[in-house]
């Protein structure tokens, strides 16, 4: 999620509702985006996640904001940040991200 919203542009704290249809579009383009690269990648090793090969997924070197909280973003320089959605954490850059709502 963090790394299609990102690619969207869209900031995770934002209303659903007030995402217009053009950012709904952009989403759904970018969660096809992200999900074909994970896997084209063999997925994210975080910890030890392996394939029925025993390889580890790379697609993790490519992330942008996930588990990124205060580096830089590799698009703008801006200091990622962190929140909290659903009890969940998320990171987004602040800059490159915008809130609707």
């Amino acid at each position: 999620a963090d790394e299609a919203l990102f690619d969207a542009g869209i900031h995770p704290l934002s209303v659903s509702g007030a995402i217009p249809k053009r950012g709904v579009d952009r989403l759904a383009g970018a969660i096809r985006h992200v999900l074909c690269a994970a896997v084209k990648s063999g997925g994210s090793t975080i910890r030890d996640y392996q394939d029925g090969n025993g390889q580890s997924g790379t697609f993790a070197r490519s992330h942008q904001v996930y588990g990124r909280a205060g580096k830089p973003c590799r698009s703008c320089g801006e200091l990622l940040a962190q929140a909290m959605v659903a009890q969940r954490t998320t990171v987004m850059c602040e800059r490159c991200q915008r809130r609707f709502g």
